[in-house]
């Protein structure tokens, strides 16, 4: 998703040239009520509109996106999206955080997954290939969503960077799309009961989730952050991770979050130990590996989770 920041005389510019571009954030008059959202392609209208009621924004920078034009019926992009927010919903990692935190993801992704149609695509590849591989996905973008909000209280005063949010939703629902492209059983085995053969096949699916994605450009906008992230979404900061041992420097903001996220996710699932666990002892594993975690996300996985250890 290729976004910019225009004036609104710019702006106008753009659309008079052809362009077609979606907002960011939704812009608001004096009242607070929406003058024009986000979900409608922008048009010099819209642009009269927001000069006369908000001459405030004359020469502020308005963010904006460039619209894509949909190959998958609006209907089916809103049901997908109901259906994801509904399973998180019941689903114990995600049901249990507060209120809060849980409008937070049901807003975002719903939204995502309503304006993203290679998303939709894909999960439905996921969910007709193997229920595990879709249920995971799924669950990696509710943790991820969960920590970024953790993240966005404890360090950048509640501010959320919605671009941002949006490519953490695509670097999650899509981190193991590469698996796709993997034995069906491969996949269904838990992750501690694979052979030696079996995992060093497995080590691989980070990059070829990555080449996946970069092979069907046609089919979507995901930036190239968004899927370098997704390559590197098995590597640890201090060089132990798979497939390539990247060390810190070597890893993107985006990169560190999906890496705690995904560890997080496999390990509470119980894909990394061969007899199940509690919560409780999940959490001491989790600690007990925090230096090849990025540890202003991996310190806020216990504060985040902390429901699950009522269970």
């Amino acid at each position: 998703m290729s976004t910019y920041f225009f004036t609104l005389d710019e702006l106008l510019k753009e659309i008079r040239n052809g362009k077609s571009y979606l907002l960011i954030e939704p812009i608001y008059d004096s009242r607070l009520n929406t003058l024009v959202g986000t979900e409608k392609v922008l048009t010099e209208k819209d642009i009269y509109r927001v000069q006369e009621r908000c001459p405030e924004l004359k020469t502020k920078k308005i963010q904006v996106k460039e619209a894509f034009l949909h190959y998958i019926d609006e209907n089916k992009r809103i049901q997908w999206a109901a259906y994801a927010v509904s399973f998180l919903s019941t689903n114990p990692i995600i049901s249990g955080l507060p209120h809060q935190k849980k409008d937070f993801i049901s807003k975002y992704l719903k939204a995502t997954i309503m304006d993203e149609d290679y998303l939709v695509w894909k999960l439905s590849q996921m969910k007709n290939f193997s229920k595990k591989l879709f249920e995971q996905s799924l669950l990696f973008s509710g943790v991820a969503l969960a920590l970024y909000h953790s993240h966005s209280i404890a360090s950048l005063q509640g501010m959320v960077n919605a671009a941002q949010v949006h490519k953490i939703i695509q670097g999650a629902l899509l981190l193991d799309v590469g698996l796709l492209k993997y034995n069906v059983q491969l996949v269904d085995a838990k992750r501690a009961s694979l052979s030696p053969d079996q995992q060093r096949l497995m080590d691989d699916h980070a990059h070829d989730s990555a080449q996946l994605i970069l092979s069907e450009k046609n089919r979507h906008q995901i930036e190239d952050d968004v899927i370098e992230a997704i390559a590197n979404h098995e590597e640890y900061i201090d060089g132990t991770g798979k497939p390539a041992k990247k060390t810190g420097s070597e890893l993107s903001e985006l990169s560190r979050l999906l890496s705690v996220v995904n560890y997080f996710t496999l390990l509470v699932r119980g894909e990394l130990t061969l007899t199940p666990k509690s919560y409780r002892e999940y959490f001491i594993k989790c600690k007990a590996e925090k230096m090849h975690f990025d540890h202003r996300f991996q310190e806020l996985i216990e504060p985040t989770f902390k429901h699950l250890l009522t269970l």
